[in-house]
């Protein structure tokens, strides 16, 4: 029995690593929205949604997989996500880090870090008075 778990968390972390694809070199970034804070990241506007992997919430810096559902595109790295994105409604949202609102990745203004990470906004004003309020 004690094989059997240690084979199964084994096999999870795995398989968990295949779909976390490492970001490619990023092209001519725009320059950063807000200045470096110590509690809060940079932020660099993201023109382009489908170099997101949007199960990830990573700037991957390169065309992903597209996933249309109900007439709107998503995208992830690998086929667990795109799976993960056709199955999962919670993968498909995320929360406004401004007004706490649920945005659809979808249809989200979509910021990132330095270090890749994305951040969902529902316009581009909260993206704005999020940016503002950091500074």
């Amino acid at each position: 029995m004690l094989k059997a778990r240690a084979l199964a968390s084994v096999f999870t972390l795995i398989l968990v690593s295949a779909c976390r694809e490492q970001p490619g070199p990023v092209p001519d970034a725009p320059p950063p929205l807000v200045s470096p804070a110590p509690s809060h990241p940079t932020l660099t506007r993201v023109t382009a949604s489908s170099e997101v992997c949007m199960v990830n919430d990573q700037y991957m810096g390169r065309e992903q997989i597209p996933v249309q559902i109900f007439g709107r595109t998503y995208y992830g790295c690998c086929a667990g996500c795109k799976d993960k994105l056709q199955n999962s409604a919670a993968a498909r949202t995320a929360t406004d880090p401004l007004t706490r609102k649920p945005v659809d990745k979808a249809l989200a203004v979509i910021a990132r870090t330095e270090t890749g990470k994305v951040f969902y906004f529902e316009s581009e004003d909260t993206l704005g008075r999020y940016v503002s309020a950091e500074r």
